[in-house]
């Protein structure tokens, strides 16, 4: 019996990865123009905490306005202290399948304990993303944050709480409690793109829904006006949306395009090494609302519809989180 595409793309990953991790504990497993390590490699901190980092090949120290950085919060199923299981699932494969789309560095910390949330965690995330600022070249501007599951969660309550540090936020079948979250993001004018899959029954896709919606309430009269926050539904997609939001959507391309204190900025590109934005990147979020050749349901400015759209299709996810 042979296996669905998608299984056989999955278990390629994992078989890549864990070639990876061994590389890294062997030798360097690339090298930039400036003789630099590359590729996906892991690292560990004095106080013991180990994390992943992914690093283009082309990396190049010398790049004047620095690289961008993507902060990677991984789910309950790949919490450990290991160091890598995380960069198994989301960003790390979409990364690996589509190195132009995310032409960025990104920093994919470890969660040890599953039942606690990534809040608990928030100086541990920091300690190490500062270490990736002074190991690489980066453009602080340019630092960004997305999460799934619990990583969800997370993105929306560390993206609150250090809007002079990220310059976006995108989480993914997350949840949490408005009051204290979205005044914060509001008045930093920090954009938001969210994504959840209407047949979660895991993460009920309401959380999302009612932090979008509070956003959206707290966003007219709340400090530097940003880009009203954007929110794309999954019609057909269960708890395990992340796949097809972080390799079908466009939002490597969204992430880099973002920079901080510039959130009204149309003519914001990435302009890092020989990165350019593809001719089918989505556009800045706006207003209207519309559906996707993918069958998702893309909304700005006008209410949810929930109605399946005609050609919707499901896409299958790998990864174990929850």
């Amino acid at each position: 019996m042979s296996l669905p595409n998608p299984v056989i793309a999955s278990l390629g990953i994992r078989i890549v990865l864990l070639i990876a991790a061994f590389a890294g504990c062997a030798a360097a497993p690339g090298a930039g123009r400036a003789g630099l390590a590359t590729g996906l490699l892991f690292r560990r901190l004095e106080s013991g905490s180990r994390y992943a980092v992914y690093v283009p090949r082309n990396y190049d120290g010398s790049k004047v306005r620095g690289w961008p950085v993507v902060v990677f919060l991984h789910g309950k199923g790949e919490c450990g202290e290991d160091g890598q299981r995380q960069a198994a699932v989301g960003v790390g494969p979409a990364a690996l399948l589509d190195p132009v789309e995310w032409h960025c560095i990104i920093l994919m910390p470890q969660k040890p304990d599953p039942e606690k949330q990534w809040e608990e965690y928030d100086g541990m995330v920091m300690d190490e993303l500062a270490a990736v600022r002074r190991e690489w070249h980066i453009d602080p501007a340019r630092i960004t944050l997305t999460g799934l599951s619990q990583g969800g969660h997370g993105s929306w309550v560390l993206g609150s709480r250090h809007t002079q540090v990220f310059a976006a936020i995108a989480p993914i079948c997350g949840y949490g409690d408005p009051i204290g979250i979205v005044d914060e993001l509001a008045v930093a004018g920090t954009p938001v793109w969210a994504f959840h899959g209407l047949k979660d029954d895991a993460v009920k896709p309401e959380e999302t829904q009612r932090m979008v919606d509070a956003l959206r309430a707290a966003h007219p009269s709340a400090g530097p006006r940003g880009p009203e926050p954007r929110l794309t539904l999954y019609p057909d997609l269960n708890h395990g949306c992340w796949d097809q939001a972080y390799r079908h959507e466009g939002l490597g391309t969204w992430l880099l395009q973002q920079r901080r204190n510039q959130a009204n900025a149309d003519d914001a590109n990435a302009e890092v090494g020989d990165y350019h934005p593809r001719q089918n990147a989505p556009e800045r979020a706006g207003g209207g609302g519309d559906a996707s050749s993918n069958g998702s349901i893309n909304c700005w400015s006008s209410p949810i519809r929930r109605t399946r759209r005609r050609g919707s299709s499901t896409a299958s996810s790998s990864g174990s989180s929850s």
